[in-house]
């Protein structure tokens, strides 16, 4: 029995409950679509009970979409028992109202705000992303959209389907369809530039 397995099996106090909850949950349909994702992109080959129970223990970005599904879905209990027993990370933030569909994975979500207005099936979210409001209204992010570290997708557009946000880019505007949005090169300036003089 390998260190995963023994580490499930010392948990199934906690597991095994909220694996239940969750699937008498209105969630279950979206929150099985998540595992199935993230175990395509973990390339792991294991029971979605394993899968489900190991990355409670060790994956607190998907601690925090589960939490999210729960709620969203007004299953109070099991989103009360995710909170109380499996810690959440506290720099990801996601819209708890935001309409979401399956298959949202979140790699590192370290210092991540997700406050769309609406996102589509298999969305990819990296660390250090902002989407969120400019004017009171917040995107539209539509399905198969990647969105890589760093990047700012704020106001009332449109990212259509297939599109890929490129690191540390700032979205404003509406996206087409299979886009691919990347920031501008940064500039490299001598120090005196900087500092308003010339330097040989």
């Amino acid at each position: 029995m390998n260190l995963k397995r023994i580490k499930l099996s010392l948990n199934l106090w906690r597991v095994a409950p909220l694996w239940r909850l969750c699937h008498t949950s209105k969630a279950w349909p979206l929150i099985e679509a998540d595992l199935k994702r993230w175990k395509q992109v973990d390339k792991k080959k294991c029971s979605d009970f394993q899968f489900f129970g190991n990355s409670l223990l060790t994956k607190k970005e998907f601690r925090n979409l589960l939490q999210y599904r729960l709620h969203y879905a007004k299953s109070y209990v099991a989103d009360f028992f995710t909170r109380f027993f499996f810690p959440l990370m506290e720099t990801l933030m996601i819209r708890p109202d935001m309409k979401a569909g399956g298959g949202l994975y979140i790699q590192h979500g370290f210092a991540t705000i997700i406050a769309a207005e609406e996102i589509g099936e298999n969305f990819w979210v990296n660390q250090q992303v902002t989407i969120g409001y400019k004017n009171g209204k917040a995107p539209v992010i539509k399905d198969n959209v990647s969105v890589f570290a760093g990047a700012i997708i704020i106001g009332g557009i449109t990212v259509d389907s297939d599109s890929k946000i490129g690191a540390g880019a700032t979205v404003v505007d509406d996206v087409p369809a299979n886009a691919v949005v990347i920031s501008p090169k940064a500039n490299i300036y001598s120090s005196g530039f900087i500092k308003g003089t010339k330097t040989s």
